[in-house]
């Protein structure tokens, strides 16, 4: 507010600092406005110092203005770095054995990501919540039958199932010395 007239009473608007491009100031009236846009996983607060002067004066009055970036959520899980994609386990492993743990994480505030087997998973069993990966209770291996068993593995966000990631799993059976020895007559 300028009680000077004409030209000595006209605000003008200019912003000091604090935009990083991404806003613009108008100078006349002073309204902010988004110039490109932001995401909250890389930056989650701008403060923007508004500079107003009038006429030919070369002081300004300043005005910080705080934005704050709301999380809107928009990205998927993803899988730790340094998890394994193999194991192997013997094929007298007891039923309900945690075989492996998945591990991903999801930049949005508070991620919910769930776990997932594509495809067939017996006899496996995935805990959607913790991501173990265990012999099904009614399950078994046998390395004769099937050495290795490929699993697809599936991280998700519960509250939007689209934004998923996967990765390849494979379980090799070991051997052992689990069948008789036969003779057969000629």
């Amino acid at each position: 507010n300028d009680p000077d007239q004409g030209e000595n009473g006209i605000p003008k608007f200019s912003l000091a600092s604090g935009g990083d491009d991404k806003f613009a100031l108008d100078a006349s009236s002073g309204q902010i406005t988004l110039q490109n846009t932001l995401d909250r996983e890389v930056k989650d607060l701008y403060t923007l110092v508004v500079q107003v002067t009038s006429g030919s004066r070369t002081d300004a009055a300043n005005a910080t203005v705080a934005i704050r970036v709301l999380d809107v959520n928009d990205n998927a899980p993803a899988f730790a770095a340094d998890q394994a994609t193999s194991v192997t386990v013997p094929e007298n492993i007891q039923p309900g054995t945690t075989i492996a743990q998945f591990f991903a994480s999801d930049n949005d505030l508070a991620p919910q990501t769930m776990f997932r087997i594509q495809g067939t998973a017996d006899p496996f069993v995935l805990s959607p919540s913790t991501g173990e990966l265990r012999l099904r209770v009614s399950g078994s291996l046998d390395f004769e039958t099937k050495p290795v068993h490929t699993l697809s593995v599936v991280a998700y966000d519960a509250l939007n199932a689209t934004l998923s990631s996967s990765t390849q799993f494979t379980v090799n059976i070991k051997d052992l010395n689990d069948n008789a020895f036969s003779l057969t007559e000629s």
